[in-house]
């Protein structure tokens, strides 16, 4: 998701991490599994230089 639009579906939670960060900066997008309870994530958890 990235400003709150669908943008793409995935086969899995890593290829979906992998084309987010690939297409957007950390922190400008997110990803979850269908039907799964939402996960967040700080940037700071993911080594974001601070």
């Amino acid at each position: 998701m990235h400003d709150e639009e669908v943008v793409g579906i995935c086969g899995d939670c890593e290829s979906a991490f992998a084309a987010g960060m690939e297409k957007y900066r950390r922190g400008e997008f997110s990803f979850r599994e269908i039907g799964a309870e939402p996960v967040f994530v700080s940037a700071l958890s993911l080594g974001e230089p601070g």
